[in-house]
């Protein structure tokens, strides 16, 4: 018979890799709840049914008082997500240390000690053919421009969209762009339908009108895609060393610079990952699958599509990310320079989830929550202290 501590390595392992029950996410709480004041070698005795019901009606409060945890009705995000948003979890070298986010006491003199940065906001430039640029941010509501036969407007919830105000056919090879910088995010629709969300320092390039047998579009940094069904015309999504080509689905293309791969993931449909300097080299995908593609490896394995497009539904999840990862996301979106020299155990991996609408102040905060990092704020400028 195995000994209890077995059981439970076993049962951290599964938490670890995302694939505990609701009920055995609930007893790890409860089990570090219970020994957060006093470490011992061995974890109490679980008791299965007790442990579900306190932990639950607890994580259930806190839940309610943190204002940054709102995931909508329609949203993707399950039950393991909340649960996950209510602690931090830390695990370094073969152990694994716990912290609870104090999401109501001794806020306001831990962030006292950082400027006051606020979040990123719908905020865009639209460069036109011409050379026109447009800062969305300052648009009204209505027309933005007139190109030839196509109207551009930026709706009442904040998009912009194209559309063809005539019978005839728009002009051709004419190429708009959309940039969101850092701190910025948009969504588009372009003129045959396809919605594409851009994130922070992200740039799409596209054609007024797609002309001939396929659409094709540019894209720089990370951008979400729900393209509309033309089996006559497939859509292809050029970025770097990369093209992806589908005929309608829903998919996920992470092309940052400063990233080490690029990942492109499915959430609907089928789609064709091509590595462009080996046009033979390409990868099928299914839903829940994720391509990466690096100079020297191109592979597919599965992911967590919820972590994957948490930013287009307004959080951070952090799914055992080291800090250096984490303060990539930061800088983006809260548009800071931020200094990791001072990083000296970067093995560290956290485990949360927290709303884009969060002050950068409080997102530190929590971090230092840890014991295991510090930082330093002056302006826009974050140093990691050693």
């Amino acid at each position: 018979m195995k000994s209890h501590k077995t059981e439970q390595e076993e049962l951290l392992d599964k938490y670890n890799r995302g694939i505990c029950t609701p009920e055995e996410i609930a007893i790890v709480e409860n089990w570090y709840n219970k020994q957060s004041n006093n470490l011992k070698d061995e974890l109490p005795e679980p008791d299965y049914e007790k442990s579900s019901n306190e932990i639950w009606d607890g994580i259930s409060s806190k839940l309610a008082k943190a204002n940054y945890i709102e995931p909508p009705a329609d949203s993707i995000f399950t039950i393991k997500r909340m649960l996950i948003a209510a602690s931090l979890f830390i695990v370094f070298g073969l152990g694994l240390s716990y912290f609870v986010f104090d999401v109501v006491n001794k806020r306001s003199e831990e962030i006292a000690k950082h400027d006051k940065i606020k979040p990123g906001t719908n905020k865009a430039y639209l460069t036109l053919s011409d050379g026109k640029r447009i800062e969305l941010t300052d648009s009204v509501t209505g027309t933005l421009a007139l190109q030839d036969n196509v109207q551009i407007t930026k709706t009442a919830d904040g998009q912009v969209a194209y559309r063809v105000i005539s019978g005839s056919e728009a002009h051709k090879g004419k190429h708009n762009t959309l940039e969101a910088p850092k701190g910025g995010q948009y969504q588009i629709t372009l003129i045959d339908g396809t919605k594409v969300w851009l994130n922070a320092a992200s740039t799409l390039k596209y054609p007024t009108c797609f002309e001939g047998d396929e659409r094709k579009v540019e894209l720089i940094g990370e951008a979400y895609f729900e393209v509309t069904k033309d089996k006559k015309r497939p859509f292809r999504v050029v970025s770097d060393n990369q093209e992806i080509e589908v005929l309608g689905t829903h998919f996920n293309v992470n092309a940052y610079s400063d990233e080490d791969a690029i990942r492109t993931t499915l959430l609907e449909g089928r789609v064709k990952v091509c590595r462009k300097s080996a046009i033979r080299d390409n990868k099928i995908l299914i839903p829940g699958q994720q391509s990466v593609l690096t100079p020297g490896v191109f592979s597919v394995k599965e992911v967590d599509i919820e972590e994957v497009v948490a930013w287009k539904e307004g959080y951070f999840i952090f799914d055992n990310d080291n800090l250096t990862m984490i303060m990539r996301k930061l800088e983006r979106w809260y548009d800071v320079d931020v200094n990791c020299k001072g990083i000296a155990d970067n093995r560290t991996k956290i485990t949360g989830m927290i709303s884009r609408k969060t002050e950068l102040a409080e997102v530190l905060r929590l971090l230092e929550e840890t014991e295991k990092f510090k930082f330093k704020t002056e302006g826009r400028r974050i140093t990691i202290m050693p």
